[in-house]
């Protein structure tokens, strides 16, 4: 029986890019001249460690984040921002978490879209990797215009 899967992964390879883009952004610009900004990203935890001097530039950086990811074909969505806090040098500092997976709340949405359609397909969670798993049991192309 034909299947197929939805699935949400990240090319690690092109978030390493657009944060190396922002990087060089930092780097370029007159606003962030002296002001200490380091930006690191940890592909094994999926994280990204931004520390900054004030709360504008920690903005600026937001934006950028988001304005990068989007040329890199990286939905900004995946971005999760997380609040700023103080360091002890009077910096700011923030995470941001890449999300990977589609979420239980999302994939219990998408199977009730999938049966309020009554199509006769059969949609199923698979919750050890957050994957959607559809199964065909007759009529499968109105599924694509959802």
């Amino acid at each position: 029986m034909p299947s197929f899967d939805i699935v949400n992964e990240i090319d690690m390879q092109e978030m390493d890019n657009a944060v190396n883009l922002v990087k060089k952004e930092v780097d370029s610009r007159f606003d962030f001249k002296g002001s200490d900004t380091e930006i690191e990203l940890n592909k094994k935890d999926k994280v990204i460690k931004i520390v900054t001097h004030d709360d504008m530039k920690a903005q600026a950086i937001k934006e950028m984040m988001i304005k990068h990811c989007s040329k890199r074909g990286i939905d900004s969505r995946v971005l999760s921002f997380g609040e700023a806090e103080n360091t002890s040098k009077g910096h700011r500092k923030f995470e941001v978490k890449i999300e990977e997976g589609l979420g239980k709340d999302n994939a219990k949405k998408i199977v009730k879209i999938i049966k309020d359609a009554k199509l006769k397909v059969n949609a199923s969670i698979m919750t050890s990797a957050s994957v959607l798993k559809v199964r065909r049991s007759m009529i499968f192309s109105p599924l694509y215009s959802l």
